[in-house]
């Protein structure tokens, strides 16, 4: 039975895949590798710190990007630096792949030898639902999804991850921005306790050298 379950549902993420690669033209092609590219997006992750200084102050919004770094950081590592070798699957889109026959090329790209899961899912889905977590602007977190379903489907366009890859991806990136948001709360709480009982113990110890 459990078999039976990994076939099908392995069945259904190759015809998804070869459904989504297979309605290429030339236009998608380069705005579908555009999308991929990760240092197109460096202007937007600058914009986002500035909203963050703007909204926070600098202090605080210096320890709100330290914590998204750490997110991110986790998320990637848990998809590159440990399933992608563990489990070893190939890429759609790599030769020793039997269906890379079928799967449509964009200017040469094949990405690395193993794709699951998908780190840009993670990382970008880590990035966007940081910012929800962490009640930054709500229009600004609307967009953020977006993007990352857009960055998302371009992986599966170029032929580089297949639809449970990066559905997995995108589970993995929300999950570290859920737990790394609550810790950064969690934290920020506990600097706020300690700075009000040691600012009541001054007072109250002022008070006493007073009388």
């Amino acid at each position: 039975m459990v078999t039976l379950i990994c076939e099908t549902l392995s069945s259904l993420d190759s015809s998804l895949l070869l459904a989504i690669n297979g309605h290429h033209n030339a236009v998608l092609d380069s705005i579908m590798y555009t999308a991929s590219d990760k240092l197109i997006w460096i202007p937007m992750y600058m914009m986002l710190f500035f909203i963050a200084i703007k909204d926070l102050g600098l202090r605080k919004a210096t320890v709100w990007l330290l914590f998204l770094i750490l997110a991110i950081t986790i998320s990637d590592q848990i998809t590159s630096g440990i399933l992608k070798p563990l489990v070893g699957r190939l890429r759609p889109s790599n030769l020793d792949n039997p269906i890379s026959e079928y799967i449509h090329i964009v200017y040469g790209y094949r990405g690395g030898s193993h794709g699951f899961a998908s780190s840009h899912a993670a990382n970008s889905f880590c990035l966007a639902f940081y910012w929800i977590f962490t009640k930054q602007r709500k229009f600004i977190g609307y967009v953020l999804v977006i993007w990352s379903l857009i960055i998302c489907y371009s992986r599966i366009y170029l032929g580089v991850h297949y639809p449970g890859d990066v559905a997995t991806g995108i589970a993995i990136g929300i999950f570290c921005a859920r737990n790394t948001a609550d810790i950064r709360f969690h934290s920020s709480l506990t600097r706020h306790y300690v700075s009000s009982s040691m600012k009541k113990k001054r007072q109250s110890y002022s008070k006493n050298m007073n009388r």
